[in-house]
């Protein structure tokens, strides 16, 4: 993980159990970054654990998205950045 060494404004987690204590290394290496987390790419044991998993991490840690809102975001700063 490169975390913010290259200055990274957001962090997307995604590919990973979603249980709170597996969170904690991606959320360490993006620590001073936007954390996003792509919740339907993301599943644990029960469909309970997963939301709840996403209600902290909402409430606490960062935002939740689905991978659907997270390619529209990186493509308006593509189109950003080319303009």
């Amino acid at each position: 993980m490169v975390g913010n060494k290259r200055k990274l404004e957001t962090g997307y987690l995604s590919g990973l159990s979603d249980g709170i204590s597996n969170l904690r290394k991606p959320k360490e290496a993006c620590e001073n970054a936007e954390n996003v987390m792509v919740h339907d790419v993301l599943a644990t044991y029960t469909d309970e654990e997963h939301n709840a998993t996403l209600r902290t991490v909402y409430s606490i840690f960062g935002d939740v998205q689905t991978i659907d809102e997270v390619i529209a975001s990186l493509k308006r700063g593509v189109d950003k950045a080319a303009a």
